[in-house]
């Protein structure tokens, strides 16, 4: 069965589209991110209520074919349209929502811009000290900045990025990649306590023993 299939069949709405053929080869229900993480299998039609942009990161490290939405959660289902990845289908009568993976098509905002920069994942330049002071204001007064310009947080740090820096899709991509290796790094973290903690019981077992 494809998305396309599922989607007619339980007729979902779509929220964001990404690959409508890709092949549906079981299912996963969870909202425990690190457990569908370690549990849910490529090809997984995975139903959550878990709505957000970290939920997208976590179906595509488990390359889930699409993530349903479900009791209802289709409100809280906009953080993942606001990041269009993976695909998204919502059920008639708000009874579901499913993203599936495919596509990316995001909205390029200054905390991603300020997130890439911190990370040396842009090229970029600063801006002069007036030049800087003027686009200050221009944020105080609620005017738009060039499309070139950003600003770094909340401060009074704008840069300018350079040309041939990646489109805001590739942006949103590398933003991404970023955070789904930090989804890996705690997956391995968590691996290692556990491994020292198998370590440690074995260890009090044996002088458990050795003390009989």
């Amino acid at each position: 069965m494809t998305v396309r299939t599922l989607t007619d069949v339980l007729g979902l709405d779509i929220l964001v589209e990404g690959d409508p053929d890709r092949q549906v080869t079981g299912g996963y229900c969870g909202d425990l991110l690190s457990w569908v993480m370690g549990r849910a299998k490529a090809g997984d039609a995975w139903m959550t209520v878990m709505g957000n942009v970290n939920a997208v990161a976590v179906a595509v490290l488990a390359d889930v074919a699409c993530i349903l939405l479900v009791e209802d959660a289709g409100g809280h289902g906009r953080g993942i349209c606001s990041a269009q990845r993976p695909d998204g289908l919502r059920a008639g009568g708000g009874a579901g929502e499913s993203i599936t993976t495919g596509g990316v098509n995001m909205e390029l905002r200054p905390e991603i811009v300020s997130e890439l920069w911190h990370s040396d994942l842009i090229e970029s330049e600063d801006c002069g000290l007036e030049e800087s002071q003027e686009f200050y204001r221009q944020v105080k007064e609620g005017r738009n900045l060039p499309p070139d310009v950003w600003q770094i947080g909340d401060t009074a740090r704008f840069i300018r990025l350079k040309d041939g820096t990646p489109s805001p899709a590739e942006l949103q991509q590398l933003l991404q990649f970023k955070q789904i290796e930090l989804l890996k790094s705690i997956r391995r973290m968590v691996l290692f306590f556990v491994v020292l903690t198998v370590i440690g019981l074995a260890l009090w077992f044996w002088q458990l023993l050795s003390s009989i």
